[in-house]
């Protein structure tokens, strides 16, 4: 139907000039799929949606904070809803997002925390916190001093509550101190970040 109306539409507007104005490039046009294209694979998901397939553009669906489209940036992004993506998916796209990937498991805390670092410079990433929640609570003190120190520089208010904790019920003093200092910028109206 949508069709019909946009041939009559672009028919109109060739000979009549009052057709001209509802002429709309953009809600007029339809994105590209690239289907049988060498860049994509097959569909991974059996009976999955065939609007999101592989070499279909991206749907813009609202969010709590804007547009998905707005969110995802202009380079190449590989979206996974309520899956893990493999890693050797993001390596072959890019590297460095697969080591940054890599990093966010690793045995050495400041490894760790500069890869969430990474993850949270300049933007919002949910999976990002989460990691460095779980730093907040992991066993080793290193991990959990690490993680404050990524918490205060970033200013990472989402944390807060468990930083707060940390404060005051932490038993390693150089824990408990950092975690004082970070508590007070994070509470601090003066402090940017999110």
């Amino acid at each position: 139907m949508s069709r019909i109306f946009r041939d009559a539409v672009l028919d109109l507007s060739e000979h009549h000039g009052f057709a001209r104005p509802l002429v709309n490039s953009g809600r007029l046009s339809v994105p590209s799929v690239y289907d049988g294209s060498r860049l994509n694979s097959a569909d991974q998901l059996p009976g999955g949606p065939a609007r999101t397939r592989p070499g279909a553009p991206c749907p813009d669906v609202p969010l709590d904070a804007g547009y998905l489209l707005a969110q995802l940036g202009g380079g190449f992004t590989l979206l996974s809803i309520n899956a893990e993506v493999p890693l050797e998916a993001i390596a072959r796209r890019d590297p460095v997002a697969a080591a940054v990937a890599r990093a966010l498991h690793d045995d050495h805390a400041r490894t760790r925390a500069n890869a969430i670092r990474a993850r949270l410079a300049g933007r919002s990433d949910d999976a990002a916190v989460d990691h460095l929640e779980s730093m907040l609570c992991d066993d080793r003190p290193e991990h959990r001093r690490s993680a404050l120190w990524v918490a205060e520089r970033l200013v990472v208010r989402r944390v807060a509550p468990r930083v707060q904790s940390l404060a005051t019920r932490e038993a390693d003093p150089i824990v408990r101190r950092r975690a004082a200092r970070c508590a007070a910028r994070l509470s601090s109206p003066v402090a940017a970040g999110g």
